[in-house]
């Protein structure tokens, strides 16, 4: 039985769960606080360089955010921007 063309029901997905602490805020209520150093100094960017890269190597066709219910409209808005090409 086929559900999709490039899919069969023996077929499994391929899934990757990438997690990172609060980069924002590294003090939220967390049972641990991690100490985090700049996220823009040269090395943290150049592994920032190397997640990207790798993500679109994977070729998510599903991600999931955690963010707070008062963010959900900026994220969404960003988003769409982004998806629009009008995000800055």
């Amino acid at each position: 039985m086929v559900l999709k063309e490039e899919f069969t029901i023996s077929e499994k997905p391929t899934v990757m769960i990438l997690g990172t602490s609060h980069l924002a805020n590294t003090d939220n209520g967390d049972l641990f606080v991690v100490d985090t150093d700049d996220v823009l100094a040269e090395k943290r960017q150049l592994e920032i360089k190397e997640l990207i890269v790798a993500l679109k190597k994977f070729k998510p066709t599903k991600v999931a955010l955690e963010v707070l219910t008062k963010d959900v409209d900026r994220l969404n808005r960003n988003y769409h921007a982004y998806l629009y090409g009008d995000f800055s």
